[in-house]
């Protein structure tokens, strides 16, 4: 069975759905899993992980992986009562038990909402409701019609914007937003995701050698010494994440299914670029297997350490990429990165993945605790299943 090849994707998926249904928490939500498939008891309920989990539960079942259907309520439950901040609207970041921790409304766990209430509206009414509810206070908070682009952070009641802009938050809105309008029908959504996709290329082509830079100002410039102090924070680390190349070149891919004939010119060729540039800076760069987590400006690695979701993003961009161009050398590209991730990241005794390793390939804990995360190791085996690149909200398509 050969890593990449089909029934080794198939594999891959049982075995993740399988470790996130072990995140289930009886008093509510899904929790952050330990390497034992055991929840943490120092972790509290994280409205990133929470979405993520019922994102995948919802796109196995589309799939025709199983019927999810009580992770699925599970997971809508969260988000109708721990999570939802029924005096101010919108949804905590971080609760324990019933109790709030983390108030702030943040673009980045609204956008997971999204994708997530998206993926299980086609059969679940209840998140159609959410998804609405969503998708109105992203219109209403975070949606700057000025520039095309999403702000980060408000405080709880949304009366308290924080100045920092973020590439990573706008990322992840663009994969919320084009599962809003499969979900919905809606072209706004497809038009925004295009309008955030073009803002961030060209500033990378313009401003940085097609680095996508992730942190800026009020006033949308680049901020290069961002977390210079800390930098490797685990969501807005210093410099460049090369793994954010390779998932921005990927979207911009289904932006193109989406628009059809409608696809401006620019769009495939710049994300092409970006994608190959993320191969030049990150792979094997310091001469050992593996993807860097990060590169300054000068194309300097900065954090070394190999991190799950940067090779499985390599994977499901590698492959979408062959399929659109029929190049061989991204085919190539696909196993060789799916031989290391089977090597080095899998966990052979329960399906699981290996979150970091260090610069020589050995598990480590600086970033990431635990194997909380399905998500990019689901998209990772699902993608390549899927025929052109749909996504997972209409089976029918498939």
């Amino acid at each position: 069975m050969r890593p990449g090849d089909a029934d080794y994707l198939a594999l891959q998926t049982t075995n993740l759905i399988n470790w996130a249904s072990k995140s289930r928490v009886n008093t509510g939500g899904f929790g952050w899993l330990g390497n034992s498939g055991e929840v943490l008891k120092n972790k509290n309920i994280q409205s990133w992980i929470n979405s993520r989990m019922l994102f995948v539960f919802s796109a196995a079942t589309n799939l025709g992986h199983g019927d999810y259907t009580p992770f699925i309520e599970h997971g809508i439950d969260s988000l109708e009562t721990i999570m939802r901040d029924e005096e101010s609207g919108g949804w905590y970041k971080e609760v324990s038990g019933k109790s709030p921790l983390d108030t702030n409304k943040t673009c980045y766990e609204l956008a997971f909402i999204i994708l997530a209430t998206s993926t299980a509206a086609q059969k679940n009414t209840r998140a159609k409701v959410i998804l609405e509810d969503a998708l109105a206070i992203f219109d209403r908070y975070f949606w700057l019609p000025k520039i095309n682009m999403a702000v980060d952070s408000w405080d709880k009641s949304f009366s308290k914007l924080d100045s920092y802009r973020g590439a990573n938050a706008n990322m992840h809105t663009v994969e919320a937003l084009l599962a809003a309008y499969e979900s919905t029908g809606n072209s706004l959504w497809l038009t925004r995701a295009l309008a955030i996709t073009e803002n961030i290329f060209k500033w990378a082509s313009e401003r940085h050698d097609l680095l996508i830079a992730e942190h800026y100002n009020e006033s949308w410039e680049t901020m290069k010494d961002f977390n210079l102090e800390n930098p490797n924070d685990p969501f807005r680390p210093f410099g460049t994440c090369v793994g954010h190349l390779y998932e921005w070149s990927r979207l911009a891919i289904q932006i193109s299914r989406a628009l059809g004939s409608a696809t401006p010119e620019w769009l495939l060729p710049l994300a092409q670029q970006i994608y190959d540039k993320g191969i030049e800076i990150g792979w094997s760069v310091d001469g050992l297997e593996g993807f860097v987590y990060t590169v300054d400006f000068n194309l300097k690695p900065v954090v070394h350490d190999r991190m799950h979701w940067v090779v499985t993003e390599a994977i499901s961009a590698a492959w979408s990429w062959y399929k659109v161009t029929g190049d061989e050398s991204y085919l190539i590209q696909y196993y060789k990165f799916w031989d290391y991730a089977n090597w080095y990241f899998i966990n052979k005794n329960n399906g699981s993945w290996i979150h970091q390793l260090n610069r020589l390939n050995v598990p480590d804990t600086v970033v990431w605790e635990g194997s909380p995360d399905v998500y990019h190791a689901f998209q990772s085996a699902t993608v390549p299943m899927i025929s052109d690149l749909v996504s997972y909200v209409d089976p029918i398509l498939i």
